[in-house]
């Protein structure tokens, strides 16, 4: 069941966040999703309530974006899964598992439905053609992330890969600070929150950070972002090509 589940609302979720990406308010829940399998609960989610609307007498309306943005965290995904009778383990499992089985028997495909922000190509392009030790930090993992950037014609290492998982990636900015003790070290990011995290850690103090606003991000993260003296806002990918 929980199979099912997984497999039916993943290809919801895909392709209700394809259909919506031009759609302000929906396109706001984007940065919610962290791991894949919260698109799921979230596409379950958003159905749910639509469908409730609809049928009830009293004309009750969904939740708003406002109302689930400020709702969504640890407590509400276990809250859905519990609605849904899942085990939220075995949803990221099977996600992870759909997500594997269309890299390996359909690539083109799932190649096809990715891309990079209008810029950022000739920017990572850039980078490398001046020798920058260019690294990549990503809660996916590498072979996801390989696969994408070979596609895109980037020539990046697989140990220049990095794995960071959803929290801040202190631990693996103090390794490439280890790794390239003379050097200045740029990170850039969406998520004004492990910026934050970066700011606050003595250690890497000499760490240049970057907050890119044309990424999956909300206006409370922006405001942050603004808010922290280190941080300097890049508006669009383009913006990339000045670090460089």
């Amino acid at each position: 069941q929980s199979h099912s589940f997984a497999t039916a609302y993943g290809q919801i979720a895909r392709q209700q966040l394809a259909d919506l990406k031009g759609c302000e308010s929906a396109g706001r829940l984007r940065p919610l999703i962290i791991a894949g399998e919260d698109g799921v609960l979230l596409a379950r989610l958003c159905v749910d309530e639509a469908l409730a609307s609809s049928k009830s007498d009293r004309s009750m309306r969904p939740l708003s974006v406002g109302e689930i943005e400020a709702s969504w965290g640890p407590e509400m995904r276990h809250m859905l899964c519990v609605r849904y009778g899942l085990a939220q383990a075995d949803l990221a499992r099977h996600f992870s598992d759909i997500r594997a089985n269309r890299l390996s028997c359909e690539p083109h495909e799932w190649l096809q439905e990715h891309s990079f922000y209008e810029g950022a190509l000739d920017a990572l392009h850039a980078a490398l053609q001046a020798d920058i030790n260019l690294y990549i930090l990503s809660a996916k993992q590498a072979r996801y992330v390989q696969a994408l950037v070979a596609h895109a014609g980037l020539h990046i290492k697989p140990d220049s890969i990095l794995q960071s998982g959803s929290e801040p990636p202190t631990e693996a900015m103090r390794l490439l600070h280890q790794r390239h003790t003379d050097a200045t070290i740029y990170l850039v990011d969406d998520s004004a929150d492990k910026l934050r995290a970066i700011a606050s850690d003595p250690n890497l103090l000499s760490t240049r950070l970057f907050f890119a606003e044309y990424g999956f991000s909300t206006p409370q993260q922006q405001a942050l972002a603004a808010s922290m003296p280190r941080v300097r806002c890049l508006k669009t990918a383009h913006d990339l090509q000045a670090l460089f």
